[in-house]
């Protein structure tokens, strides 16, 4: 084997060693983030009715464990044969791709609720969902998929699976796809912010929108980080350092907004017990009642939840 080749496998090797080190770092805030949200979780989402929205919810929180014994499996056996490699990436590569997806759902059906369920919204995001997010994405990740091949290990060295060619355009095409979405719904939330919601200064409304645009913000800069990276990087190890990054913020941000919403809405409600602390009682004016106004907050809360 000739020095270069020896190079090549001593690069992807350290890359590898710290794409591991990621992985453990994100399973970590991962189980972090488990722990610190699961109370409000069995109190807020549990009682609920079963919908789609928790459907996804319930996968997202759940899903994503099982994701990652996967991702272990990929990258932290050694001494493995390329058929291992290409079968455990397949793997991890097709959950990833369900963990996407199914947070984006979470985040149309969140967009469709704030338009008062618009039937053309739906119409345009159950196209956004099925044609682009759906059959596009599956065709970009299938044919990556097919472009990948594992370099075997030579001398029967104790090392982790090595990627040693793959069309990575492809993989750029799909953040590309994710990026597109994301700009669309955050169009569609902000047009509907300023058309039908304007004049409604509910805390309920402002959650929802505050959240919706931090979860825009952080997904948009990692899906932009994701595409440079993936055209430009030469070092075949980085150019897959932040996918990872991506998915398990994708079901962290969009479980968090559910339970935040959730939250907020039992708040405004005056159920929530422990947000209320015994205290001395004051009495104030009673402001004018306005019907109008009213009806649509309430109209406008009741679609969101």
């Amino acid at each position: 084997m000739d020095p270069a080749e020896w190079a090549t496998i001593l690069d992807g090797y350290e890359w590898t060693q710290r794409l591991n080190y990621l992985g453990i770092s994100g399973f970590t805030v991962l189980l972090c983030d488990f722990l610190h949200t699961f109370p409000d979780e069995v109190r807020l989402m549990w009682p609920q009715p079963l919908s789609p929205l928790k459907a996804l919810f319930l996968f997202l929180r759940y899903y994503i464990m099982g994701h990652m014994i996967l991702l272990i499996n990929y990258g932290y056996p050694t001494g493995v044969t390329t058929q291992h490699c290409t079968t455990t990436f397949i793997a991890m590569t097709i959950s990833s791709g369900f963990l996407i997806v199914a947070s984006e759902w979470v985040l149309f059906i969140r967009v469709w609720a704030f338009s008062g369920r618009n039937k053309k919204v739906l119409a345009f995001l159950g196209f956004q969902a099925i044609a682009i997010h759906g059959a596009t994405k599956i065709t970009l990740v299938t044919l990556f998929i097919r472009s990948v091949r594992f370099s075997p290990v030579p001398f029967h060295l104790n090392m982790p699976c090595l990627v040693a060619d793959s069309n990575d355009k492809l993989l750029s095409g799909t953040f590309g796809l994710l990026l597109w979405g994301l700009v669309s719904i955050m169009s569609i939330m902000i047009f509907f912010v300023y058309q039908r919601h304007r004049h409604l200064k509910t805390k309920l409304l402002s959650v929802f929108y505050r959240d919706g645009v931090f979860y825009f913000v952080c997904l948009s800069m990692l899906a932009t980080v994701n595409i440079v990276v993936n055209t430009t990087s030469k070092a075949r190890g980085f150019k897959y350092l932040f996918t990872q990054i991506e998915v398990i913020s994708h079901v962290i941000l969009s479980t968090r907004m559910l339970i935040h919403l959730r939250l907020c809405a039992e708040r405004e409600a005056g159920t929530d017990t422990q947000a209320v602390c015994p205290s001395t009682m004051h009495f104030k004016s009673r402001k004018p009642h306005t019907v109008e106004s009213t009806d649509s907050e309430f109209t406008v809360a009741s679609t969101l939840i």
